[in-house]
């Protein structure tokens, strides 16, 4: 009982603050969108298609990130994605910790 008080006085948990987000679509919409602008923002100026010009860079990822998430597919292939991904991820490393030891 005294645990529920002081966390309606805190402002509630690390779960409500994630079930917040997940309302206001930051999961859903704007993680896949700064994602998706990242790896082609960083591809594009790694093959320097267009020179020195980041502006030409920054536009065309812009405008491939939103129209990416146009569709539900993306969301939908992030949320498969990376809980499969972090599990995979802690199986190695703790295969690397029993290999180190």
């Amino acid at each position: 009982m005294i645990f529920m008080q002081w966390a309606s006085f805190s402002g509630g948990g690390i779960g409500e603050v994630l079930a917040r987000w997940q309302e206001a679509g930051i999961f859903a919409y704007l993680l896949p969108f700064l994602i998706l602008f990242a790896l082609i923002f960083g591809i594009l100026n790694q093959m320097k298609l267009f020179k020195e010009n980041r502006a030409v860079n920054v536009i065309i990822a812009l405008a491939v990130s939103l129209m990416a998430l146009q569709f539900d597919f993306v969301s939908r292939f992030f949320s498969e994605v990376f809980p499969r991904m972090g599990i995979g991820l802690s199986i190695i490393l703790v295969i690397l910790i029993v290999v180190g030891l």
